[in-house]
């Protein structure tokens, strides 16, 4: 990868342009200029240098916002198969990489992630320095825009866990926040990882929380994923971990907490009043057998929900129009309920939610002014259905792979289902060599 941000003006014709609650369509051109949209509307004139890109065969959306990922597991993807989370997280801990081995598999995901519609990921970075910097490195040099936090723990959950001291831990994050925040020509933001209970202390989750205060960078964590695991964790407090987490601080509009499936109704009541985000990731949950997600009863509440990939060493793919079709269909079933989760709301919990869950206030819409991050997807699975169904249709007959123009933030990354700047079939060659190691690692 070799991306340098160019950032001229583009000028997009003709597109499919859903309105802002994705209840209809209509034609429209979309200028770019520098990072942001500038305007929209009918025959657009043309600015002196501009790209023109003609649309008229294709849907315009904004990029999609995976708010809970793990790319550099990218190289993990179907080598812990067929196990639950306990057991699961035995052989997570002993993915062990070079720097240049991670972040080449960072560096792959983030090609998936983009060839699919992905513009911003919330990446929770491993636990190890080199793992940290060279996934950082990877997503910053794929071009997309992120928020990356640092994994720390310092409780031992199982015999592989690389737990630190609280004050070692508290340091890393400091230390990550210096060197990353702003990375990017600005794209990349920082924020701050306590992986969760089991495996933070009270100590340490206050101390996490005390950080963010002090420097104003948010707050990412995984809570009440696993039933055993939450239940071992009332027993030792006796109470829920959402409890615990806002005894600690944690808890706050500028936090975002990834599964949250075993929760009260106390605890749901909590969430809604400090303004905390939900990330959900349907894949990862269902392959895991975690449990599903009480998420009606969270917008009953007012709840944001967005929605994560995971990392592919559980859920196996980062395309987020794969895992908003998996949600969709598994709590309509869940509910006995058709009329829940339109493609509508879908789309809203991709896009503008998990932009504010991330705190990309700016992100995840198609507006003027909002930043420049925009797909363009055709219609080759779907050519027998009519335009105006095409939402439904793109989230429930296809895949992200329709994409054929990513931008982000006013540059082209993907056009005509190719790279710019990624040597995608170079990228797979190496990642080969590296699996065939990989796969002998967990026999």
């Amino acid at each position: 990868s070799n991306c340098i941000m160019k950032n001229g003006a583009i000028l997009i014709k003709k597109a499919f342009v859903p309105d802002g609650n994705y209840s209809g369509c209509g034609r429209k051109d979309v200028l770019v200029e520098g990072n942001r949209i500038s305007a929209l509307g009918k025959n657009l004139k043309s600015p002196a240098g501009a790209k023109i890109i003609d649309a008229s065969g294709l849907f315009l959306l904004p990029g999609f916002c995976d708010a809970h990922t793990h790319l550099g597991q990218t190289f993990g993807r179907g080598l812990i198969e067929n196990k639950n989370i306990t057991e699961w997280l035995k052989y997570i801990w002993r993915y062990k990489l070079t720097g240049e081995e991670v972040y080449l598999s960072a560096l792959l995901g983030s090609a998936e992630a983009i060839k699919t519609g992905t513009t911003a990921v919330s990446e929770m970075l491993g636990e190890t320095p080199t793992n940290a910097s060279a996934v950082a490195s990877a997503i910053t040099d794929s071009g997309m825009r992120a928020v990356l936090s640092r994994g720390v723990v310092d409780v031992r959950e199982n015999e592989f866990t690389p737990a630190i001291k609280p004050k070692e831990a508290v340091a890393r994050s400091r230390e990550f926040i210096r060197e990353w925040d702003g990375k990017g020509q600005g794209r990349i933001r920082a924020r701050i990882a306590p992986i969760g209970l089991p495996a933070c202390s009270k100590t340490l989750l206050k101390a996490l929380a005390g950080l963010s205060a002090e420097t104003g960078a948010g707050l990412h964590a995984h809570a009440c994923e696993g039933k055993t695991e939450t239940a071992k964790m009332r027993r030792k407090y006796g109470k829920g971990e959402i409890e615990v987490l806002n005894d600690c601080g944690i808890l706050g509009p500028n936090t975002q907490l990834a599964h949250v499936i075993w929760v009260s109704g106390r605890e749901i009541n909590l969430l809604a009043e400090t303004g905390t985000h939900v990330v959900t990731c349907p894949s990862s949950n269902a392959k895991l057998a975690d449990g599903m997600l009480p998420l009606k009863k969270m917008t009953d509440k007012g709840i944001n929900i967005a929605v994560g990939c995971d990392g592919a060493a559980s859920s196996n793919s980062y395309d987020m129009v794969k895992e908003g079709r998996a949600l969709s269909l598994m709590h309509k079933n869940f509910n006995l309920d058709a009329s829940l989760l339109p493609a509508g709301e879908i789309y809203k919990m991709l896009t503008i939610n998990g932009a504010k869950a991330m705190g990309m206030n700016n992100a995840g819409k198609i507006e003027t002014g909002a930043a420049a991050d925009l797909v363009l997807y055709g219609t080759d699975s779907m050519l027998v259905v009519p335009e105006e169904n095409f939402l439904t249709n793109l989230l429930h007959t296809s895949s992200g792979l329709e994409a054929d123009t990513v931008i982000i933030d006013g540059e082209i990354l993907y056009r005509n289902r190719k790279f710019v700047y990624i040597d995608e079939e170079t990228l797979v060659k190496e990642s080969k060599k590296i699996l065939k190691k990989l796969a002998r690692l967990y026999e």
